[in-house]
């Protein structure tokens, strides 16, 4: 028995409509997080980038122990953990900006870093150099991380400070 309206298998342009636009709302709120997870992946590399090169610089003397600015392989400040070598921080300083990116393992990552007494003021590498390196990002940077520790410097407890970020 056949009933009056009944149509078998065929679709109504309402329904096609309703569900290609639930498919676009689903489709839209899944690309909106995936680009939200992506940025975090970002943020978090970042920040494990920055907490490395700290660690690096105040963990050990570097490789090789006396290096210099032509010859290290493996960047270090420290005479002893946490105790940053003068001769080393004023090596350092003079060193140029691509070159303490690399030894800092930061990639193509941009940072900012500076040496601070506790209260704010930059450490002298020596008689012409501050403690500094890089410049702070803008406003238009994607993602920025920063990384303190805290370490001795001439008998005087100091604060290495660095901020990596993306542009």
């Amino acid at each position: 028995m056949k009933l009056r309206g009944e149509r078998k298998g065929q679709l109504s342009s309402l329904s096609l409509i309703v569900a290609i636009g639930i498919f676009l709302v689903l489709f839209t709120m899944m690309e909106a997080q995936w680009d939200f997870l992506a940025r975090q992946g970002d943020q978090v590399d970042l920040q494990v980038k920055a907490f490395s090169g700290t660690d690096m610089l105040l963990d050990g003397p570097g490789y090789p122990e006396e290096w210099n600015a032509s010859t290290v392989k493996r960047i270090g400040l420290a005479v002893n953990r946490g105790i940053i070598d003068q001769d080393k921080l004023a090596q350092f300083a003079a060193m140029n900006y691509s070159g303490a990116r690399d030894l800092l393992g930061l990639g193509r990552s941009d940072f900012y870093m500076n040496v601070t007494y506790l209260n704010g003021s930059i450490v002298r590498a020596n008689s012409t150099l501050n403690a500094s390196w890089g410049s702070m990002p803008t406003s238009g940077s994607s993602a920025v991380s920063p990384a303190r520790r805290i370490a001795v410097y001439n008998a005087q407890v100091v604060a290495v400070n660095l901020l990596a970020y993306e542009n």
